[in-house]
């Protein structure tokens, strides 16, 4: 039941910011509890000027959106 047949990485430059969209198609949930993972991932996105969000829509998707001053 939690097989994952694919993941997608999507990354684009929208003005001054480096924008990624990670996607897999697993099987999702209704409520995503930030555990030890997101909580770090958050927190050094965090430290680069950026954010990071993320929701289940049949599947797990990230979003993290970075300065571009910050990563050059």
């Amino acid at each position: 039941p939690y097989t994952t047949l694919f993941r997608s990485i999507f990354m684009v430059q929208e003005n001054e910011y480096l924008k990624i969209l990670i996607r897999d198609n697993g099987v999702g949930c209704t409520h995503i509890k930030k555990g030890f993972g997101l909580h770090h991932m958050s927190e050094r996105v965090g430290m680069l000027g950026g954010r990071l969000d993320y929701w289940s829509d049949k599947g797990v998707v990230l979003e993290i959106e970075l300065p571009i001053n910050h990563i050059v």
